[in-house]
């Protein structure tokens, strides 16, 4: 059983990627929790977003089924979280880092609600906050 953590800007293709390599596990994708809540991102709303998936996520686990987690992932508090899930569980735990040039996914996300300011913070955030690549089983990282 493995669970798989996407990590990379908005943009940088981290869905396309999971539709690609991932068809047939569970996946986890927090954009599609926060429409469902009707909200795009609102801060207000992200401990509920983040409460149900990791509902969802344990409830995978507990069933034996490998689930990747679809979100940018770009604080080590965040992976960590999912890190800690995935370990509790036996789960071999991949990082599958999508690297993409900011601009690439400014451009991508245009007339979106994702502005090029939280894109910029996010990257930031990215590059700061880095988890050592010992506390996964996995780390794959490609181009976006």
């Amino acid at each position: 059983m493995r669970l798989v953590i996407m990590q990379g800007l908005p943009g940088s293709g981290k869905s396309r990627v999971v539709a690609r390599d991932y068809k047939g596990l569970q996946v986890v994708c927090l954009d599609d929790i926060r429409l469902a809540l009707g909200q795009v991102f609102n801060p207000a709303t992200e401990t509920m977003v983040l409460a149900i998936a990791e509902a969802s996520v344990r409830s995978h686990l507990i069933g034996g089924r490998d689930v990747v987690v679809d979100d940018t992932h770009t604080s080590a508090r965040n992976v960590m979280r999912w890190v800690r899930m995935g370990r509790e569980h036996a789960a071999g735990v991949v990082l599958h880092r999508i690297v993409c040039d900011l601009e690439v996914c400014v451009r991508r996300r245009a007339g979106t609600a994702v502005t090029r300011e939280h894109i910029e913070r996010m990257d930031r955030n990215l590059m700061l906050e880095r988890v050592t690549r010992d506390v996964f089983d996995l780390v794959i990282e490609e181009e976006g």
